[in-house]
């Protein structure tokens, strides 16, 4: 029986997550931006999938943030199992909206050094400080979604579409209704007087 990840792996081939004896896998090198945004595969829903699923999304996270860990090589960096613990578990609580690609596509950029050079220290802290930094990717690919959307959902416009205003006539009948005299409406403010002719 295949789980959620395998089920997504197939409908996405060109998007290369993969999984593979138990293991997610993802050919960063592959992925953009705007592929790690529009995939389904949020890890919200992978945890509350099948135990399988949720396990292998935790162990692709763990997997992800020591491999940045190993290549940044910062003096102080996370080193135990306890430090990329609680590392993935902020992840999973700060950014639960954000997909698998979008994690590997982070972390790729950070290992180019699109958020600047680390040196010094590599800790949960910082990794989160970075992710937030990556929401303006976010925001920009979100702006671009919605923009083809809109277009999308707009009807072509015909060229000989015409917008004609035809003002409907006053009621007139009011007056006869309510049994009122042109001296009445006159009283009542409802009419200006006539202008006396000089003769």
């Amino acid at each position: 029986m295949e789980n959620k990840l395998q089920k997504a792996a197939k409908i996405w081939p060109s998007l290369s997550l993969t999984v593979r004896e138990g293991k997610i896998e993802i050919e960063v090198s592959k992925l953009s931006t705007k592929q790690a945004f529009r995939t389904k595969n949020h890890i919200n829903k992978l945890l509350k999938a099948d135990t399988e699923t949720s396990t292998m999304t935790r162990a692709f996270l763990v997997g992800l943030v020591k491999e940045l860990s190993d290549f940044l090589d910062c003096n102080k960096r996370l080193q135990t199992g306890e430090d990329y613990k609680f590392t993935v578990q902020s992840l999973i609580e700060q950014r639960p909206d954000w997909t698998l690609e979008e994690f590997a596509n982070c972390f790729k950029l950070i290992k180019q050094g699109s958020f600047g050079k680390l040196f010094e220290r590599l800790k949960t802290a910082e990794i989160l400080d970075i992710l937030s930094r990556y929401e303006i990717y976010r925001i920009n690919e979100r702006e671009a979604l919605r923009k083809e959307q809109d277009q999308q959902r707009q009807p072509e416009r015909s060229q000989n579409f015409t917008v004609k205003y035809v003002p409907q006539k006053k009621n007139h009948h009011i007056k006869e209704f309510l049994h009122l005299s042109q001296k009445d409406l006159i009283e009542l403010g409802q009419v200006k007087p006539k202008a006396e002719s000089d003769e």
